[in-house]
């Protein structure tokens, strides 16, 4: 997902959009043009389960840091999709 989707999907949440560590609003992603990469959390459940992407089973997660003190910020894809 796209920062800004995140972002403003969050917003109509009324999630707090300020860093909880620095307090600063300067959210960026991780991709190539600081928008956006997906993170994948893998879960440890089976040793030999597959997912369809080839991974174990996991979570895709909308990744956001923060500008100011780099603080690492997940959010379920699933959930902020649902959502929009």
């Amino acid at each position: 997902m796209e920062k800004a989707a995140v972002l403003s999907t969050l917003g109509s949440l009324g999630v707090d959009g300020f860093c909880p560590v620095c307090r600063a609003n300067a959210w960026t992603g991780i991709g190539p043009e600081g928008d956006e990469l997906p993170v994948k959390l893998l879960v440890v459940a089976d040793a030999d389960a597959t997912s369809s992407d080839g991974l174990p089973p996991g979570i895709r997660c909308a990744a956001l840091i923060c500008g100011r003190c780099g603080f690492v910020r997940l959010h379920s894809e699933g959930v902020l999709r649902r959502a929009m």
